[in-house]
């Protein structure tokens, strides 16, 4: 083998290391990555869960509230009446000259909200587009939110929105115009299942963050030592592998730069094995069994014009005299086996 066959094997050795050096930050990038995507998915479902029970309870709350055509509490420095709600029913004085107030669902829903609001930090709030109350107003977001719900695009919308107090998760579900709904909503045009609004609830996201941020860690550290172990295995045993290609191919060298000097005698043209003690008779065979066990070629023995003239000069002297086209049987072997008889 020469020196360049010896580089481009070696050459080769490390193109394929290489390829596994690759398929190894590959498979440990994407791997990576996918956790990580999966890690945010998880932690973002588990808040919009928390979300959706929230909007579902206060949902139920507001349905129990126009089943019953609103409810009076006492008038108080806290609960003033409705200014928005347009019922002759409104205030009612009881015989005991209590001042009561209906409190409708939307009204409930804001008193709710206050209460959330100030012992966990939920911030709850129905908003429309083309809201009773002025304080009701979509912001843009919601806006946006209101115009996928109408056109049958979701059914919820979450995102997290970065702060400078941290980053806030918010949840909007749509509010669908009910029969309830109507005696205080169908005079801006709204029919039964048309979207009117939306019930929005905000709350900070930095637990969520906290336990996302957790089990980042401990993704980044198993693929980190899964990276490590299988680096240094593969460094190893890629070390190991390159030496004993050299190795090999050095060995090869030699075996071919023996095999290409052929030792063979130069009376009876035996050929001594490659490496073998030269006064060993074993060590020599005849050419044709040397090649016969290195090919696999099978030989026929003959005799060439000069041997046989040599060897036989009788029979020589019958081929020059037999026609130029002898007969099968009057090819040589077939004469000297006639001419020993």
């Amino acid at each position: 083998m020469t020196k360049r066959s010896r580089t481009s094997a070696a050459t080769q050795t490390r193109r394929v290391l290489g390829a596994f050096w690759g398929a190894l930050v590959l498979a440990t990038a994407g791997s990576l990555y996918l956790n990580l995507e999966d890690n945010e998915t998880r932690y973002r479902e588990l808040a919009a869960a928390f979300a959706r029970s929230v909007s579902e309870t206060v949902a139920a709350m507001r349905d129990w509230n126009a089943l019953h055509d609103g409810v009076y509490v006492l008038v108080s420095d806290k609960i003033q009446p409705n200014p928005y709600l347009e019922d002759r029913l409104r205030d009612v004085v009881t015989q005991d000259g209590m001042q009561l107030t209906k409190v409708n669902p939307a009204y409930m829903t804001r008193l709710v909200s206050e209460v959330l609001n100030s012992r966990n930090g939920v911030r709850m709030r129905m908003h429309s587009t083309n809201p009773l109350r002025p304080g009701n107003e979509s912001d843009r977001w919601e806006e946006s939110a209101l115009a996928r719900f109408s056109a049958g695009v979701d059914q919820e919308i979450y995102t997290v929105i970065p702060d400078r107090d941290g980053p806030t998760f918010r949840y909007v579900a749509p509010l669908l115009t009910e029969a309830d709904c109507l005696s205080c909503h169908e005079t801006q045009g709204y029919q039964l299942g048309d979207v009117r609004g939306g019930l929005s609830v905000a709350f900070t996201y930095a637990p969520f963050a906290d336990l996302r941020s957790g089990t980042q860690n401990r993704i980044l550290y198993l693929h980190g030592l899964f990276f490590a172990i299988i680096a240094a295995l593969l460094a190893v045993l890629g070390t190991k592998l390159t030496r004993f290609v050299a190795a090999l191919d050095v060995s090869l060298a030699r075996v071919r730069t023996l095999e290409d000097l052929l030792p063979i005698c130069a009376s009876c043209k035996k050929i001594r094995k490659a490496g073998e003690d030269p006064q060993d008779q074993h060590a020599w065979s005849p050419v044709e069994t040397y090649i016969a066990e290195r090919t696999g070629t099978q030989f026929t023995h003959g005799l060439c014009p000069e041997c046989v003239t040599k060897l036989y000069p009788e029979v020589a002297e019958r081929l020059r005299r037999a026609p130029a086209a002898p007969a099968p049987t009057q090819r040589p072997e077939g004469l000297l086996e006639a001419h020993r008889r």
